[in-house]
């Protein structure tokens, strides 16, 4: 998911994807298309994740920040 793209998660709210860096460290959002019952494989190794629509598809959107 490119910096700046935009997203509507369960609730209606609508986001902007970060990209970028934060104090020094790059972050990037990634969207994998699951169904909400199905936990991408990054969140299961703990990282947080937010459901919505990315281009009216539903999925994962999740932020990954690299130190």
């Amino acid at each position: 998911m490119p910096p700046g793209a935009t997203f509507t998660d369960g609730y209606g709210n609508t986001w902007t994807a970060p990209g970028g860096s934060a104090n020094g460290a790059p972050f990037s959002s990634y969207f994998f298309p699951l169904p909400y019952t199905v936990a991408p494989p990054p969140m299961l190794d703990g990282w947080g994740g937010t459901y919505g629509l990315y281009l009216g598809q539903p999925g994962w959107i999740i932020t990954f920040y690299c130190a």
